[in-house]
């Protein structure tokens, strides 16, 4: 449905800047890490990963859930 019609914006051509990365690295412990716009670790998102680890998530959850926070 055309957002114009709904009054609500047509999300099919949002853009959205892309800020922030994530990384891999060698830390058993802490096997990915997202980083904020200015390289820093986003400390918010670095417990909610231990806390997805400790409860005995893979590392491939990890990634994708800390993939979907940073979309």
């Amino acid at each position: 449905m055309d957002g114009a019609k709904t009054g609500q914006p047509d999300l099919a051509v949002l853009k959205v800047a892309s800020v922030g990365r994530l990384i891999s690295t060698d830390d058993e412990w802490e096997p990915y890490r997202l980083l904020d716009a200015n390289g820093a670790a986003v400390v918010s998102v670095a417990v909610f990963l231990r806390e997805l680890m400790a409860a005995g998530r893979s590392r491939s959850t990890l990634r994708s859930y800390a993939m979907d926070l940073l979309r």
